[in-house]
């Protein structure tokens, strides 16, 4: 239904997911979500200063031994979730981030549609097409050719 896909994207467009920050072992949540503020501050500091990461975190998922569930921050803003996107590869470069990478928040539709796009950007590629790559534009994935 439309309408409904429209009102889950319009309720997760705040909200920011990253992933490979480690967690930590604790038995004890606050120690755990005390941790997941301190390093999500960490790194919003590093990339984008003016962006709070003040308001509600959280892992997505139920805790399993050897897996490290992403992080779930609300933000107060759809352009502040774009910066952090947008920079998140800055991040990178300092060891300690080197794994964590950053994404907006997906509706299942989306993951399924950009799951096609990518399956038809690696077939393309393997047919000898080449200088291309997904590119989002106004929110939509969509495969376009680089320009050297």
């Amino acid at each position: 239904d439309a309408i409904q896909e429209f009102n889950e994207r319009e309720y997760r467009k705040k909200n920011l997911i990253i992933f490979g920050i480690e967690e930590l072992e604790s038995e004890e949540p606050e120690q755990r979500k005390d941790h997941d503020m301190s390093i999500v501050n960490t790194v919003f500091e590093s990339l984008c200063p003016e962006v709070s990461a003040g308001h509600k975190i959280y892992r997505i998922g139920k805790r399993q031994n050897g897996k490290v569930r992403p992080v779930k921050v609300i933000l107060s803003s759809e352009d502040e979730v774009k910066k952090i996107v947008t920079k998140g590869r800055e991040i990178r470069k300092i060891p300690t981030y080197a794994k964590v990478t950053f994404s907006s928040d997906k509706t299942k539709k989306q993951l399924t549609e950009y799951k096609i796009l990518k399956e038809s950007l690696k077939k393309r590629m393997e047919d000898g097409e080449q200088d291309i790559k997904i590119k989002y534009i106004r929110g939509e994935p969509r495969i376009m050719k680089i320009k050297n």
